[in-house]
This record gives structure tokens, sequence and C-alpha cells, in this order.
């Protein structure tokens, strides 16, 4: 994804609230540090409460401590992909909105 369509992205966020003053909780699981870093940055200083996972065990232990109002989930892991999680998700969760990033610069191998 290029930083204007991530800044788009981002930016229709600000949508995203819980109550009428506190903001969503989101769970960011990628595994690219300085993606993840990079996101979690901007969506904490967007005043959203984020998660960042690295791996699907460290969310899958994330999500017990706090249920998230959104996931951003990267495609490929280390240990499995965000689509596999995505189904796991569901079963539980049927109204959280999925979305998935990846670092992959070409279509074809997003």
């Amino acid at each position: 994804m290029n930083e204007t369509k991530k800044g788009s992205a981002l930016k229709n966020l600000s949508r995203l609230e819980a109550d009428d003053e506190i903001m969503a909780h989101i769970l960011l699981l990628e595994d690219d540090v300085k993606l993840g870093e990079k996101l979690h940055e901007t969506l904490t200083s967007m005043g959203y409460s984020a998660t960042w996972a690295r791996d699907l065990k460290t969310a899958c232990l994330a999500i017990k401590d706090k249920v998230p109002d959104l996931y951003l989930l990267d495609w490929e892991l280390p240990d499995g992909t965000g689509f596999e999680w995505a189904r796991e998700i569901r079963k539980n969760d049927s109204e959280a909105p999925i979305v998935f990033i990846s670092g992959k610069s070409d279509h074809e191998s997003a």
C-alpha cells in the first residue's frame, strides 16, 4: 500500500468511535517491525487504543484482555495467516470489522 492510500485509510478510521468520547480499540497484527511501529504510532497519536501483536499467538492472548472494535491483520505471519485467523475471529465476533494489510508491494503476492 503506498503512503497516500495508507494515510487515507487511517483517516477513515476516525469514524470508528465506541462511545461518544472513547475511541475504539484496534488490534494490529503485523510482523514487520517498521510497518507495525509506524501504524501503532499513527493509531495511538490519533487517540485510538491500539494493541500491536507480531504473531498469532500474541494476538490471541491480547484479545483475551480486551476485545477489539477493529482488527487490522497482516496477510502473512510467522505462525499462520491473517485470513485463517479472521475465520476464527468470526466464530466469536461477527460484527467487528476486519481489514487486511500487507507490506507486499505488488498486488499478485498480496
